[in-house]
């Protein structure tokens, strides 16, 4: 008997929940089918019939995998965005937030691949400005950008320091500048 349609559609998307997990923890790169199909408690066999290769998977794991864009529209009525972007910088969270967030996590390996993929994290990063655009302090395009950017670099380039005072130093920096952008 075949499978139904809801069935097929809820193993694709733990398909790509585990391949989002690994592959925000080890990069492209470093992860299999294999690994992913058991990450997501699946035979490798079964892969194929969701995904045409490890490279459409993981343009639907960019797709789909927003972190702080999600973490803005999803927070809590009367929290600011100041405060998400805080939390989202904070030493104590970095590594969730690293883990967390595609756009922190898989920058390096999206610049290493194709025109199609590098459209997939651009609509991402678009979407985080989209978020960051309903803020009432951020007045500008420019203030917008800018604090995009020192959010997803800040936790990047500081999830990549083994020097944990200067990444904790890096992100109090990011912070203090979105402070003094945002009411």
């Amino acid at each position: 008997m075949p499978l139904s349609k809801s069935h097929k559609q809820a193993t694709r998307l733990k398909i790509i929940e585990a391949a989002g997990t690994l592959f925000r923890k080890n990069g492209y790169e470093g992860v299999g089918v294999a690994r992913i199909m058991a990450e997501a408690g699946l035979t490798k066999g079964g892969f194929y019939a969701h995904f045409w290769s490890k490279a459409s998977l993981f343009r639907e794991v960019l797709r789909s995998g927003e972190g702080l864009a999600a973490e803005l529209r999803n927070r809590e009525a009367g929290v600011s965005s100041r405060s998400v972007l805080r939390e989202y910088l904070s030493p104590e969270k970095l590594e969730k937030s690293r883990t967390d967030c595609t756009l922190a996590a898989l920058g390096g390996d999206v610049a290493r691949t194709d025109a199609i993929t590098r459209q997939a994290y651009t609509k991402v990063f678009r979407n985080l400005l989209s978020e960051l655009e309903q803020d009432p302090g951020l007045k500008n395009d420019r203030q917008i950008l800018l604090t995009a950017v020192l959010a997803i670099g800040g936790v990047t380039l500081a999830g990549a320091l083994s020097d944990k005072k200067l990444a904790a130093d890096m992100l109090e920096v990011c912070r203090a500048e979105i402070d003094s952008t945002l009411p």
